[in-house]
């Protein structure tokens, strides 16, 4: 009984602190005249780039799905003073080429350093892979999974077609659309993952996993 509050109250805690510990990380990564990119809405990257706002950097934020989502995000960072230029996704390709490192929220951290994020960032991630430029991740720890990519099943995070084509549009009566909730991004893509415990490569999430998980809790 006294082993399930201790470990309660320790998910609890890392809930609650994960964000805070993450975010203070933004000003080792962020440098003054920097162009850093994001994709769509997430509270913890919103809440790292206010971090590193000091720093003095210039944002591009590319619309996810979520464009509403994404323009609300904009719209809070730039009341905070970041410098924040609001674009389509179709044109980050085209950007890229000019910019520093780009920086995404996941929403899941898999065995072999894959990451689970919202869809559209692999193509993201592709383009910056193309230009060489840092892709940064930020994951807290709770969000580790034994998971390795090739057990994920993509069908199963289906969100509504009306996200992917509004049903006022007249090709929405003879065309069956798929609208995936995220993408998965491979480990080649992605150049560090800040945890709350600090930067992490790819390569070293198999690791964390071993330190902070008992392999028999991987199938509950």
């Amino acid at each position: 009984m006294w082993v399930e509050i201790y470990s309660e109250k320790r998910l609890r805690l890392e809930l609650e602190t994960s964000s805070s510990a993450i975010s203070q990380q933004a000003r080792q990564h962020a440098h003054t005249d920097e162009l850093i990119l994001t994709y769509g809405a997430s509270d913890l990257a919103e809440r790292w780039l206010k971090q590193a706002n000091s720093r003095r950097y210039r944002l591009i934020l590319a619309e996810s799905s979520d464009v509403r989502g994404s323009a609300a995000m904009a719209a809070r960072l730039s009341a905070a003073g970041v410098p924040v230029t609001l674009v389509n996704s179709a044109s980050v390709t085209g950007l890229m080429s000019r910019v520093n490192k780009v920086v995404l929220g996941v929403s899941a951290v898999l065995a072999g350093g894959a990451a689970r994020a919202a869809a559209g960032a692999h193509a993201v991630t592709l383009a910056a892979k193309h230009y060489s430029v840092p892709v940064i991740a930020l994951a807290p720890l709770y969000k580790l999974s034994p998971l390795h990519a090739c057990n994920q099943t993509p069908a199963a995070a289906l969100a509504s077609p009306h996200r992917a084509l509004p049903y006022e549009y007249a090709e929405s009566a003879v065309c069956r659309p798929y609208a995936p909730l995220d993408d998965s991004i491979p480990p080649d893509h992605i150049t560090l993952f800040i945890t709350n415990l600090g930067g992490s490569s790819p390569s070293y999430i198999y690791r964390l996993l071993s330190e902070l998980y008992d392999p028999n809790d991987y199938e509950l």
